[in-house]
């Protein structure tokens, strides 16, 4: 039976008692201003005869005036607003832990986390309904202590653990008030062009560690994230295969692949298992082991010549795909190289292991042409490089 009075206000008969009902719309300008607010609510206000035909709809116009507000009734006391950044980024650090994130990922949002503990105990609805400009006044500090692209990842994950708690909460709607630099493409910054190859192998030569020397010109050829190359072990090598598995690249043991031995890689294996027993060292399960590391592998990839940085790490990868794009190579074919995500469902039918016999020509090729480029004025071999 619907009342007269209040519109949405009813009572409905059950098998047992009878029930005060309100169904109430949500207003339109709430429901935009609120991440995840529901279109229309239905509240039950009480039994009879506990609650009179008069109390109860007393009751629907004071919970009517509190949706009219955009407060949810049902949730009494409400405090959408009383997650603190730290609660929210604590309730996303599990979330990422039942994906199953890596441990870099983690690590990653856990730096750029940290680096917002200015506001670990600030309200997430304060932080999105701000006009002040604190978000850009935090932003600059960042930039200015941690530099430009720390602050855009710091902001950004703000951002992300708040949306992730908007998924169960009343929360304002985020809006990123504030303004960053125009991210700029370090695509030409992170590479060693082909031409000037010749000058970095002679200042890669130069470096002290036979081990991190014989790691920084396996990137090269390789193309591998330095991590993944940093953790090679022999136990992955298959020199009679002629391929490396790497088990655990970016994205996590799902995305697993085969990245075919060119000769130029497998001398550089060989060295550096050679440099290492000849300095008198036990047989060691990395491909490129450390003395200095708990681990036995080196945890990070700078290399240093006379006190001079060398060009390394990421830079490499990158110098890696120019040259197999001006070997000719599809691009296709350097995404699946570099273990880029694929894009179309045929691609993702690919089996790694059917697809290394025709894999291993194309990384052969890609080698050739960086052995033609280090060697530039010089005659000498990759053979007789000093890894």
């Amino acid at each position: 039976m619907r009342d007269a009075l209040v519109p949405g206000f009813y009572a409905r008969a059950g098998a047992r008692a009878v029930s005060y009902r309100l169904s109430v719309d949500m207003p339109a300008s709430e429901r935009r201003r609120l991440l995840g607010a529901p279109r229309s609510l239905l509240l039950t206000l009480g039994t009879f005869p506990a609650l009179s035909p008069r109390q109860a709809r007393r009751e629907a116009k004071l919970k009517k005036g509190l949706v009219a507000k955009g407060v949810d009734p049902r949730k009494p006391g409400g405090d959408p607003a009383g997650l603190t950044i730290k609660s929210a980024w604590e309730l996303y650090l599990g979330h990422l832990r039942r994906k199953g994130a890596s441990p870099r990922t983690i690590e990653s949002y856990t730096f750029s986390f940290n680096r917002l503990q200015k506001w670990h105990h600030s309200l997430l609805a304060n932080l999105a309904l701000d006009r002040t400009g604190e978000l850009q006044r935090e932003h600059d500090r960042l930039a200015d202590e941690h530099g430009p692209v720390a602050a855009r990842m710091s902001m950004q994950l703000l951002k992300i653990i708040y949306r992730h708690a908007a998924r169960s909460r009343d929360l304002p709607m985020w809006r990123d008030s504030y303004e960053t630099a125009k991210p700029r493409s370090r695509a030409r910054d992170r590479r060693v062009p082909e031409a000037e190859l010749p000058k970095w192998r002679a200042l890669a030569e130069k470096i002290g560690d036979p081990q991190m020397r014989a790691l920084t010109f396996f990137i090269l050829f390789s193309g591998l994230r330095q991590e993944d190359a940093r953790t090679l072990q022999w136990e992955y090598i298959s020199v009679r295969g002629r391929y490396a598995k790497i088990p655990k690249p970016k994205g996590g043991e799902d995305v697993w692949f085969y990245m075919p031995l060119s000769r130029q890689m497998i001398r550089i294996l060989a060295y550096a298992r050679l440099e290492w027993r000849r300095a008198g060292h036990r047989r060691s399960r990395w491909c490129f082991p450390s003395l200095r590391s708990a681990s036995g592998a080196f945890t990070s990839h700078r290399p240093e010549a006379k006190g001079k940085p060398v060009p390394a790490g990421h830079t490499l990868r990158h110098t890696w795909a120019n040259i197999a794009w001006a070997a000719g190579v599809a691009e296709q074919d350097r995404s699946v190289l570099l273990n880029h995500a694929l894009r179309g469902e045929t691609l993702r039918y690919s089996d790694p292991a059917v697809m290394l016999p025709y894999f291993g020509p194309v990384q052969q090729r890609i080698s050739d042409r960086i052995e033609r480029a280090l060697r530039g004025a010089t005659a000498a071999d990759v053979s007789s490089l000093s890894v």
